[in-house]
């Protein structure tokens, strides 16, 4: 059984990489690490004044150690109900995908 860590989040990380976005997907690289994706979160009676490829998207990253929680992000956009995956079968990377014609690759 593997016993859960004891770190944390701090809340200046929480605010600066999560805060105002909409956790709508997410994969499991590995032991130690996580891949969200986050949506700007926008009231309702806003939403329709959007397209959905134009709300701010963000790919998150949480390293999950017993020191200490990191965490990093990076903005994408045009992305319509973004999917996010991990391929393995070589060296690991994150994959992208979006209803649309268009996805990505990172």
């Amino acid at each position: 059984m593997v016993k859960p860590l004891k770190t944390k989040l701090t809340k200046d990380r929480w605010i600066k990489h999560i805060k105002g976005f909409n956790i709508v997907d997410c994969a499991i690289w590995d032991e130690n690490q996580l891949v969200l994706i986050g949506k700007e979160d926008i009231p309702d009676e806003e939403y329709d004044i959007f397209k959905e490829g134009e709300i701010k998207t963000r790919v998150i990253t949480l390293l999950i150690n017993k020191e200490e929680t990191k965490i990093a992000n990076f903005k994408i956009g045009g992305f319509r109900f973004p999917k996010v995956a991990i391929e393995r079968q070589t060296t690991p990377i994150i994959l992208m995908s979006s209803r649309e014609s268009e996805g990505g690759i990172f």
